[in-house]
Order: structure tokens, then C-alpha cells, then sequence
């Protein structure tokens, strides 16, 4: 039996922070395919927040450790992410920490623009 997409809520499980350690750009990479998936599957989901901050944890982590030859691109896409965060609610309890996260992206950008 096939689930509708609005039939199916997962759990907060689901959402939550990984149950393994992410050691590398694959482990980012993935995460970051699911989330967007999960996003955009399932848009008006109650964890769409918690989504939307893991996200940005992902893409923040996967630029920070990139290699220079990648790093800007992933770090302007990282701040996108942190964009549609505060977009999507601008008081969210992930702020204090998103916004620490976007300090540190928009630091690593001035490199590229000496």
C-alpha cells in the first residue's frame, strides 16, 4: 500500500539530529539531498522548521570543510539556506545558532572578495 504525501507525518525522529556521526562531504552531501527532499515532498510538514535548520547545519558544514576550489560556491549556498530559515519564521528557536553559523559564512566569504 502506497502512502499519500499527506497521509504520511513522520515522526520527530525523523527530523532529529543524526543518530551517527557525518564524517565527510558525502555524509553533507546526502543530508543535505534528503532535507531538500523532505522539504519539498512534504511542504506544509509541522517539522518544516527543524528541516529548514538542518539544512543550514548541513550546507554550513559542507562548506566550511570544503576544499578552496569549492568553498565559495557552497558557502553563498549556505547562506541562502540560512535566508529561508528566517524567511520562514524569522523568531525561530534555531536563530541564536543560525545566526552564529552565518557570521561565520559571510567571515570565510571575505576571502574571496580581496
Amino acid at each position: 500500500m502506497r502512502l499519500s504525501k499527506t497521509s504520511w507525518i513522520p515522526s520527530p525522529s525523523f527530523i532529529g539530529p543524526p543518530k551517527t556521526s557525518i564524517t565527510g562531504p558525502s555524509d553533507f552531501k546526502g543530508a543535505l539531498k534528503a532535507l531538500e527532499n523532505f522539504i519539498s515532498d512534504y511542504p506544509g510538514t509541522p517539522f518544516k522548521e527543524q528541516a529548514l535548520y538542518y539544512r543550514l547545519d548541513s550546507a554550513y558544514k559542507l562548506a566550511i570543510n570544503s576544499i578552496e576550489s569549492k568553498k565559495q560556491e557552497r558557502l553563498a549556498y549556505a547562506k541562502t539556506t540560512h535566508s529561508s530559515l528566517m524567511k520562514f519564521n524569522s523568531a525561530s528557536e534555531y536563530k541564536e545558532e543560525a545566526d552564529k553559523m552565518l557570521a561565520e559564512i559571510e567571515k570565510e566569504l571575505q576571502q574571496f572578495s580581496k
